[in-house]
């Protein structure tokens, strides 16, 4: 919209869609509130060109423009300050075993425990669940698609990795202590399965950092999946 010095308004590129939007809030999924009219003007155009914003020199015939900004801005402000609270529509639920309701996968919180443990927490209207994650099942998966991938390499059964005290197979004389031996490879793979801490990234899932270095993000849906859950 054009105001004219004579006062009359001229639309050089139409009306726009605002009247179109406001009749429509209902079919569109859009918030009325959050509907505004930006004037064109050319007190706006050389404060830009000076640079200096209306919002810091707040000349008196820009009150127009002002209003219209700061509408916009108090728009912008209101729905920042909501972001973080709301929710992201998954359309994917899970159903935990023993227990017939079922969660969506955006209500799933991870979490490590003092003891070193991994828990998953689920919520819907009707209750809650909280379960511990085997953390071998966990490291197992596709941080994507939850699907399961090579089993983490089992400890090695080689009879080397174990002798007895003097030295003698099979556990020696009765009552002798058994001293078991690992090899670095076996403390390497034991690593690959110690969670060292659970971190939130946004609203796609969890990374997971394990003893041995590496870090993976899973995916809300590779944690319910891996939380022995069944996507419904």
């Amino acid at each position: 919209m054009l105001q004219c010095e004579g006062g009359g308004k001229h639309y050089p590129f139409g009306r726009g869609f605002k009247e179109f939007l406001e009749d429509g809030t209902e079919h569109l999924d859009i918030n009325r509130t959050n509907i505004c009219q930006l004037p064109i003007s050319e007190i706006t155009n050389d404060a830009t060109d000076a640079g200096v914003p209306l919002c810091l020199s707040r000349p008196d015939v820009a009150q127009r423009e002002l209003d219209a900004f700061g509408e916009l801005a108090k728009i912008v402000a209101r729905e920042l300050f909501q972001l973080p609270h709301k929710k992201t529509e998954s359309q994917q639920f899970v159903k935990f075993e023993g227990t017939d309701d079922t969660f969506d996968i955006v209500s799933l919180q991870l979490s490590l425990d003092k003891d070193g443990d991994i828990s998953l927490r689920a919520f819907s209207e009707k209750g809650a669940v909280q379960k511990k994650v085997d953390p071998f099942e966990l490291r197992s998966r596709d941080p994507k698609t939850g699907a399961k991938e090579d089993a983490t390499t089992e400890k090695s059964t080689d009879a080397s990795s174990t002798a007895s005290q003097g030295g003698q197979k099979d556990g020696g004389a009765a009552g002798a202590p058994v001293i078991s031996l690992y090899s670095a490879s076996e403390a390497s793979e034991k690593k690959k399965t110690i969670p060292v801490s659970v971190e939130k990234k946004g609203g796609y899932g969890y990374a997971v950092e394990w003893a041995d270095g590496a870090t993976y993000i899973y995916s809300l849906v590779a944690i319910a999946v891996g939380s022995g859950g069944s996507l419904v």
